[in-house]
């Protein structure tokens, strides 16, 4: 991951997008969003959402994997946001997030600021599980950290949150055996270029907000700088333990599903939408009204992806969640190359 690490921030927007008023246009900010594409110039391609060294094992077609921690996207930024000392500190990309957390626990727990939208609730340090979550989950979605399998430690919160792509699925990111590769901007070892993002940068999603909590349900937010597999032992594993970084279309902005899966999509503290920033750097304000339907992103119901190897799973959602027939206009949004015209948004 070496060659990956430190050459763009996308934190240099600001802090979770506080900054900006609904529907006031990002031009008038004085934001430097362009700092992500900055690492873009020198590696040809955007950050990746997060690092993973194991493999993701196929059993039966559905991803598992139980890595102990993984780098992320926030952490391979921190010398473009004025954070070089807790990088070099951190060693990213040259030492295992792990090892960092025996050696120097006290830097992963620095509160960052820069990531935190000041209106979210939420503690500095993300100490989501079961023991605070509004819907318990079997900790299939634990924001911990862990050195040694057992230990569970708390990390720097974020309220910022990569785009993987639409569905209502998180396996596209981590397993794209069972549902075709993920269609967003940001996933595991992701190298997504500019080149990739057909439908256009300013029609394409790249990182979005997520609180910690909304409409008296506690979701969790996100983590700033990495997160653990082992520590969501279930088995979903990777999967679930990535959207500790990563967002899907889930059930649209601020969306209600009455469970744990809330804490998959995206979401703010704001009055009737969340922001996002733009695959061109723009900053916009989408609204929760936004044109989408969960259901709509799918093959046909019972059946593999169509690219999937033989013998692979089907969805449990009866094949709603791959990222086929993307027909929304949030879906295609949060899709870099399904081909379609956004139109006014």
């Amino acid at each position: 991951m070496q060659d990956q690490v430190g050459r763009s921030a996308v934190r240099d927007f600001g802090c979770g997008f506080s900054d900006f008023s609904p529907g006031t246009s990002s031009e008038q900010q004085p934001m430097g969003r362009l700092a992500i594409h900055n690492y873009h110039d020198v590696f040809n391609q955007f950050p990746m959402g997060f690092a993973a060294t194991l493999p993701v094992t196929n059993l039966g077609g559905c991803g598992s994997s139980q890595e102990r921690s993984l780098w992320i996207w926030g952490s391979a930024i921190l010398p473009y946001i004025e954070q070089a000392p807790l990088y070099n500190t951190l060693n990213v990309g040259n030492t295992a997030l792990w090892q960092q957390l025996t050696i120097n626990p006290q830097a992963l727990q620095t509160p960052l600021s820069v990531f935190r939208c000041p209106s979210d609730i939420g503690p500095s340090l993300n100490n989501f599980d079961d023991s605070v979550a509004t819907f318990p989950s079997s900790n299939a979605y634990n924001a911990h950290v862990t050195p040694d399998g057992t230990s569970r430690i708390p990390i720097a919160m974020s309220n910022d949150i990569a785009v993987s792509g639409t569905s209502d699925s998180t396996t596209p990111a981590v397993c794209p055996a069972v549902y075709g590769p993920p269609t967003g901007m940001l996933f595991m070892n992701s190298r997504t270029g500019v080149q990739n993002v057909t439908d256009g940068t300013s029609n394409t999603l790249m990182v979005g907000e997520r609180c910690w909590a909304y409409r008296k349900r506690i979701i969790g937010a996100g983590n700033a700088l990495g997160f653990s597999a082992a520590t969501n032992r279930t088995s979903s594993n990777i999967r679930s333990a990535a959207m500790c970084v990563l967002g899907i279309g889930s059930d649209g902005i601020n969306g209600v599903r009455v469970n744990q899966h809330d804490r998959r999509g995206f979401s703010s503290s704001h009055v009737g939408g969340a922001h996002f920033v733009m695959a061109d750097g723009a900053v916009r304000f989408l609204s929760e009204n936004i044109d989408y339907a969960r259901n709509t992103v799918g093959a046909t119901p019972g059946s593999p992806h169509p690219g999937a190897p033989p013998g692979s799973c089907t969805s449990g959602l009866g094949g709603a969640a791959t990222n086929l027939f993307v027909t929304t206009t949030y879906a295609r949004l949060l899709t870099k190359d399904d081909g379609q015209v956004v139109g006014e948004f």
